[in-house]
């Protein structure tokens, strides 16, 4: 699939999740969810370096695409930890849109800052 059918994919999935979470945040803490849904991520994620036979240690270097990663780890996780204490308080109608806006930030970010590819 190219890249543009895997973005296709993640706008769905990103979509049907902001549902899903609504529902799960009425009797689990955001926290909670944090570390539950993070747990999925982190075994997809491995099972994905397995399943294309990728090296965990190969990239474990002190380097800067790793101080990148690291940095992205740090974000992700800043604007993850909001979008569920957003949603467990707000309305998926005001909170989605809101985060939705990432697109723009990131789009203004890229491109003041990243040669084109």
């Amino acid at each position: 699939m190219s890249y543009v059918g895997w973005a296709f994919v993640a706008m769905a999935a990103y979509g049907v999740t902001a549902v899903l979470l609504k529902l799960a945040l009425k009797d689990i803490p955001p926290g909670v969810a944090v570390v539950i849904t993070n747990l999925v991520l982190v075994l997809a994620g491995v099972g994905l370096v397995i399943y294309r036979g990728e090296s965990f240690t190969a990239h474990m270097t002190i380097s800067r695409p790793m101080v990148w990663v690291l940095l992205a780890g740090l974000m992700l996780s800043l604007s993850i930890v909001s979008y569920y204490i957003a949603l467990s308080r707000g309305p998926t109608s005001v909170v989605v849109p809101v985060v939705g806006m990432f697109v723009r930030v990131a789009g203004c970010d890229t491109n003041l800052s990243l040669p084109p590819d």
